[in-house]
């Protein structure tokens, strides 16, 4: 009769063990499944954990060689600017351009790591709704995030400056381009003029009217004659009437009858002459080739000759 009497106690008391205190999570009647659940979350946090820790690390490795090329491309620009001069513009130039061309792709590849975080805070975003698990790892996360994404600005504050200053350089590249330009032009012109003659071949009479030899000296005989008087180059010579060419492209100067005496009344130096050509008095004939430019030029850029 006792007995009878215990047993619905110990079937209470065995009940109420079998509750869980309030607050705890009851495990189900199928504590393989409950616990299957559970393995699989955590395998979850943990590859999620595995595959963020991969994209920080590939942001964090992709900023890291954008901060080492800065360096180079700001060493390299500020090379540029040191060693820039009138002599080498069209130089500067294509070395702006090949550092142009670097800032460039830095610029794309800084986009790309501000994209790459983007997407990755996207994830911790969703993460953080979904898993009451991941919360306390994705705030690390997200502070690195942060840390990133103000290195990025950091880098574009940078390659800001760069493209500043490869402007500046640009502008100084081209002034120095107009100017070597400009240098030029008056080199080539200072060099043609320097290199321009003149010559001319006439008779004595013709060379008289156009009052480019006029006669010195002498005396006269009887009432209409004169004689003894000397050939000179008339002053202030002008190129009207010469012919004009470049010394060091005529080294011969025609004379129109290979059977006649030429008489050279200014002042070139016979020395530098084909000496087969030459006679006495300052005459040739036959031809006027002419063996050192320069030296035969020197006294006088008018060649003054005088058929006889």
């Amino acid at each position: 009769m006792q007995s009878r009497l215990m047993l619905p106690g110990l079937i209470l008391l065995a009940t109420a063990c079998s509750q869980p205190p309030d607050g705890v999570a009851r495990i189900p009647v199928d504590s393989a499944g409950f616990y299957r659940a559970q393995f699989d979350e955590l395998r979850l946090v943990s590859a999620t954990k595995d595959s963020l820790y991969a994209d920080l690390a590939e942001t964090t490795k992709l900023i890291a060689d954008i901060n080492t090329e800065l360096a180079s491309v700001r060493t390299q620009s500020r090379n540029m600017s040191a060693v820039v001069s009138p002599e080498s513009p069209l130089s500067a130039s294509s070395e702006r351009a090949e550092v142009l061309g670097r800032v460039r792709e830095l610029t794309q590849r800084v986009r790309q790591s501000e994209t790459n975080l983007r997407a990755t805070r996207q994830r911790l975003t969703a993460l953080t709704q979904d898993s009451d698990a991941m919360r306390s790892q994705l705030a690390v996360f997200e502070t690195t995030i942060t840390d990133l994404n103000q290195m990025l600005e950091g880098q574009k504050a940078t390659i800001a400056g760069l493209e500043s200053e490869l402007g500046a350089l640009r502008a100084a590249n081209v002034q120095l381009a107009t100017e070597k330009e400009a240098l030029t032009d008056t080199v080539a012109d200072l060099t043609i003029r320097d290199n321009t003659v003149y010559y001319i071949v006439g008779t004595r009479q013709e060379l008289k009217d156009q009052g480019i030899i006029q006669e010195t000296g002498g005396g006269r005989w009887l009432i209409f004659t004169r004689t003894g008087e000397t050939l000179v180059p008339a002053p202030n010579l002008t190129p009207a009437g010469f012919v004009e060419v470049d010394k060091r492209m005529v080294m011969e100067i025609p004379l129109p009858n290979p059977e006649k005496t030429y008489q050279i009344v200014s002042a070139q130096n016979l020395d530098y002459i084909d000496a087969s050509a030459l006679q006495k008095n300052r005459k040739v004939r036959g031809h006027l080739r002419i063996n050192s430019a320069d030296q035969f030029w020197a006294p006088s850029k008018y060649l003054i000759v005088v058929e006889n």
